[in-house]
């Protein structure tokens, strides 16, 4: 992973990436961890998605890959995004496909029905992901990623009373 000015020292909690003669290549995916209790903190929930789409920015555009996996784990949740950046410039993130994991044996026949969905997503990232594009493709345009400043303009922190937040995890 590279450190960039937009992302700074911070560093999401799990990664991939491809190994080549016992180097790292390039990243391919990034991942971000919040315990069961933090759910319903929906503003750090979106915080560190916007942040893991900022890492897969930087890595595309720093980086030989065409798409970045992103996986966001909110308790027993894992959601995973498909990250990439169009030939007009602009990137967009969206959700393939969410997962809930077992919280105990019991639960692990409902899991077990879910094996499909998840040989999907490594097929995926086997496609998508683990693979450095070519370097025939055209040059595409980097737009520099938002500062601190700007994200906290952007997540915008001050809820107003008596409204619903309208995402929930």
């Amino acid at each position: 992973m590279i450190a960039t000015e937009s992302s700074g020292d911070r560093y999401p909690d799990g990664g991939s990436c491809i190994v080549s003669q016992r180097q790292i290549s390039c990243s391919t995916g990034f991942c971000e961890v919040k315990a069961d209790y933090m759910k319903n903190n929906t503003v750090s929930t979106h915080l560190e998605l916007l942040r893991l789409c900022i890492f897969g920015k930087d890595t595309i555009d720093n980086e030989d890959v065409e798409n970045v996996v992103l996986l966001q784990a909110v308790g027993h949740r894992v959601i995973v995004y498909l990250y990439q950046q169009h030939d007009g410039g602009f990137y967009s993130a969206f959700e393939v496909d969410s997962i809930e994991v077992p919280k105990s044996i019991l639960e692990l026949p409902g899991f077990i029905m879910k094996l499909d969905d998840i040989k999907r997503l490594i097929n995926l990232y086997e496609l998508f992901c683990a693979t450095k594009k070519d370097r025939t493709d055209f040059f595409r345009r980097k737009i520099p990623s938002p500062n601190i400043y700007e994200m906290n303009i952007i997540i915008n922190t001050r809820k107003p009373k008596k409204v619903k937040t309208s995402l929930e995890f």
